[in-house]
């Protein structure tokens, strides 16, 4: 294996396992939103 070959693997790897994280993080902030929105929602009900 060369050393171009290995570099290229590790390039390939981080912009996939930084993708993914991108997508928790965003889902997280979307559901984080949802559910502060909702939680907002029902004390301002009570109220």
């Amino acid at each position: 294996m060369r050393a171009s070959d290995a570099l290229q693997f590790l390039l390939h790897f981080l912009s996939y396992v930084l993708s993914i994280a991108y997508i928790v993080y965003s889902l997280h902030t979307y559901y984080g939103a949802i559910l502060t929105l909702a939680f907002y929602l029902r004390v301002g009900r009570n109220e």
